[in-house]
């Protein structure tokens, strides 16, 4: 008997600017975070970088803040998400 596969819901795409403005931090802070691997983030072609929801707000919740340097301009004003 062939076992029944459930499908998961797709994972919601977020643009740099969407993660943004939720994080309250201007959008080359996200593309450096991405960079330097504070935030997972997926690119496609040299230059979109993509984000899923459900990593952004993993990443919200646990760390983020922690892994800031305190003085930084980057540091996030309202992690919502």
């Amino acid at each position: 008997m062939p076992e029944l596969m459930l499908k998961q819901a797709p994972q919601r795409a977020l643009r740099v600017s969407n993660v943004a403005r939720e994080l309250g931090v201007a959008p080359r802070t996200v593309r450096q975070w991405a960079a330097d691997g504070i935030l997972p983030a997926h690119k496609r072609g040299p230059k979109l970088w993509f984000f899923y929801e459900r990593d952004i707000a993993g990443v919200v919740r646990s760390d983020l803040l922690a892994r800031t340097p305190a003085n930084s301009s980057r540091t996030p004003k309202c992690p919502c998400l």
